[in-house]
């Protein structure tokens, strides 16, 4: 079986915007290798200590990490020109965010009472700038549970808090915003404690048990095999399995602002046109399916980020910086190289960025870094 992409300048395309993604060994913490950007740390505030008086009464807030981007909490903008820089925590994600819990809820820490679980799925942060302002963005996705005897758990909720706030220099919000959103989450979890712990029928866990059902979500071949497929994935489900509906297939040019077109391709080389697809990988390299192309991507962690994001941006605040043209930054890629690449330049020269997808109600939506390895989704 055979496969061909209609590449104008494939080669040249493919060295300019995209690294091949080296699959290893399912990682840990420990072995994976942060993306080779500068990072800004971020510490979180130590005196923002708890000021209300809970419901209940807690021994101890345990944080357990499962962050998908062991290395980063996104990316801001610093000086005069918003230089993309990626936003990392000041240490290790277990204890960055235990130590930061600690500190804020520790005076409520009454012996032999309730103990909170809490496993965090995703601690992200973004920027966006605009004409007069600019938008600071923050998701906390994280699971609790509750015990009173410290053996066995009940789940109290899962939870995907995304807010946005604005100002004319965000950047300064963002320890502040983690702050509250897990202010929040505390709270909630308060709420939650009404109903389950009073709910005989409510299963309980004990904390290894719940650990496993969330590492069973990287047991995926997208995650664990060496390489993946060549092919058409018409889904994300196919994706995370590792298994395209279509190994013989072609891609075609792409129309401006449009869908690029895909072709399964017969024995017989006839070739019929795929209506939908979530993506497909070539060679080893991964492409979504998005609206007005293909967004290239690759492996980041225990998930998938874009590959041109930086690059992208980094164009695009210096010429909104300069008002500057930047033409020709797109000259000699053609073929679905030059169309298919999320952010493509426009009329004016100015590279664009795909926005989100997973979040329909932030206004406006940020920027995508990444996809959500539950959904397929683009997220910040």
């Amino acid at each position: 079986m055979t496969k061909k992409l209609l590449l104008k300048t494939a080669s040249i395309g493919l060295c300019l915007f995209i690294s091949l993604p080296l699959f290893a060994q399912y990682p840990s913490e420990d072995t994976i290798q942060a993306p080779k950007i500068s990072y800004r740390k971020v510490t979180l505030p130590r005196s923002r200590q708890y000021d209300g008086l809970p419901p209940y009464k807690i021994s101890s807030i345990e944080v357990v990490s499962n962050v998908w981007d062991t290395s980063a909490l996104g990316f801001m903008q610093v000086g005069m020109s918003n230089k993309v820089t990626g936003a990392a925590p000041d240490k290790r994600f277990p204890e960055y965010l235990q130590e930061f819990v600690n500190e804020g809820y520790g005076s409520l820490y009454t012996p032999n009472e309730m103990h909170l679980l809490w496993i965090v799925e995703d601690l992200r942060i973004a920027e966006r700038t605009g004409a007069m302002s600019e938008k600071a963005y923050v998701r906390l996705k994280a699971g609790a549970y509750a015990s009173t005897d410290g053996v066995s758990y009940k789940r109290l909720l899962q939870s995907d808090d995304v807010r946005t706030t604005g100002g004319m220099d965000v950047t300064h919000k963002h320890k502040g915003n983690i702050a509250d959103a897990f202010r929040r989450l505390f709270d909630a979890s308060m709420v939650a404690c009404d109903t389950v712990l009073k709910d005989s029928l409510a299963p309980s866990l004990t904390r290894e048990a719940i650990l496993v059902l969330y590492m069973k979500k990287r047991e995926i071949p997208a995650l664990k095999d060496t390489s993946l497929n060549d092919g058409i994935y018409l889904t994300f489900q196919e994706f995370l399995e590792n298994k395209p509906s279509i190994t013989t297939f072609e891609i075609g040019e792409p129309e401006k602002k449009k869908k690029v077109p895909a072709y399964s391709v017969s024995a017989d080389g006839q070739k019929t046109l795929v209506p939908e697809m979530w993506g497909f990988v070539s060679k080893g390299v991964v492409f979504k399916s998005v609206s007005n192309g293909l967004v290239p991507l690759e492996r980041n962690g225990y998930g998938y980020s874009l590959t041109n994001y930086v690059d992208a941006s980094v164009k695009r605040n210096k010429a909104m910086f300069t008002r500057s043209l930047l033409i020709g930054a797109t000259a000699g890629i053609g073929g679905i190289v030059g169309g298919a690449i999320a952010g493509a330049a426009t009329a004016k020269g100015i590279i664009t960025l795909i926005e989100t997808d997973a979040f329909p109600s932030l206004k406006p939506k940020p920027a995508a870094t990444a996809i959500d390895m539950e959904t397929g989704d683009l997220i910040f």
